[in-house]
């Protein structure tokens, strides 16, 4: 599980950017969201381990759509946006 989370905020610092409604979906703010993710991951991890099985699909389905994306990057910020507010709730 952590190795393909940890291949989300690979592919976002990569590939992507998450942003809002505000801010255009860009490579940088994309790392920033990666990192966020990560922090986000890790605090789940260790807080509430069962959510985080329990979003396995969820957080493989974003690492493909992050991998097919290639240079439209544009929905992704949404994607990895939504996978944020997930854990955090």
């Amino acid at each position: 599980m952590r190795i393909a989370l940890n291949s989300v905020v690979l592919l976002a610092a990569g590939l992507l950017t998450a942003c809002n409604s505000e801010e255009e979906c860009t490579a940088e703010l994309l790392e920033k969201k990666g990192a966020e993710l990560d922090a986000k991951v890790a605090e789940v991890q260790i807080s509430d381990p069962e959510k985080l099985f329990a979003m396995q699909s969820k957080v493989y389905e974003a690492v493909q759509n992050v991998a097919a994306a290639g240079e439209d990057i544009s929905g992704q910020c949404k994607i990895i946006d939504e996978l944020v507010a997930e854990l955090s709730k």
